[in-house]
């Protein structure tokens, strides 16, 4: 039995200061394992093939919507149909999701707007992907986030959620109103708290860990202790008994 580590929104920030100013990893580097992470899950959840199959990406503005935008052109790169619908416009962007988005209009991969997203238009997709909000976020999302919150769970198809469901506390496990109720979660580098509570189970659905390369040392440097959960897979399913109790037997 493995003891893992779980950490609050707080820890997770610290996590990812050391991350930036002390390894000198690039957010591009962590978008670009985070989005392959992302789409090695997806190709799960679908069960293999995609080719034919149809995917829909809606993205914020930072870090989280860098991973989701990442994974479209892996998911393209590896056979499906792939678009993706922006919560704000581009200029909006943080520069490392920028970035990525740059990379899919060179693909010709379409890319809207979450505005106007109903039903009938998401009923097209076999799978969405939800890189809207990130662990940082706090309280009811708003506006576009809200209205496309909405529209992806009236649509009753499958959502894959990246490091926590959008309008999830990703400490305390609360669900704020409105908050995506996911098939399955792709959490990255570190488990995190609020994705174990028992409340946040019908929002978080299958719970993956993901290794988006931050050293061991990063977590010792910060005296948190866990055993390393990727010796023998860099993408994890987790089983959330176990995991509530510090523990997983699953590789």
């Amino acid at each position: 039995m493995k003891k893992l580590l779980s950490v609050t929104a707080e820890q997770m920030r610290e996590i990812d200061r050391v991350v930036a100013y002390q390894y000198g990893l690039q957010p591009v580097q962590l978008a670009e394992n985070a989005g392959r992470a992302l789409a090695r899950a997806c190709r799960l959840l679908l069960e293999g093939r995609l080719i034919k199959r149809r995917i829909i990406v809606l993205a914020g503005t930072n870090k989280n919507a860098a991973g989701g935008l990442a994974a479209a052109h892996n998911l393209h790169d590896w056979g499906a149909h792939v678009e993706v619908a922006l919560a704000t416009p581009d200029s909006s962007l943080k520069k490392t999701a920028l970035t990525q988005l740059n990379i899919l209009r060179s693909m010709d991969i379409e890319i809207g707007e979450t505005s106007g997203l109903n039903i009938a238009r998401l009923s097209k997709f076999d799978l969405i992907i939800d890189a809207l909000l990130g662990y940082s976020a706090y309280g009811s999302p708003a506006a576009e986030y809200a209205d496309a919150i909405n529209a992806a769970n009236k649509s009753k198809k499958e959502i894959i959620s990246l490091n926590v469901p959008s309008g999830l506390n990703t400490t305390t496990g609360q669900a704020y109103n409105p908050c995506i109720i996911a098939s399955a979660t792709v959490t990255l580098g570190v488990l995190k708290t609020g994705l174990l509570a028992a409340e946040a189970a019908p929002y978080v659905g299958q719970l993956w860990l993901a290794d988006i390369g931050i050293p061991p040392e990063v977590y010792a440097t910060l005296d948190l202790k866990g055993n390393n959960p990727f010796l023998d897979d860099d993408l994890v399913l987790i089983h959330r008994e176990e995991a509530a109790l510090g523990i997983t037997a699953t590789a």
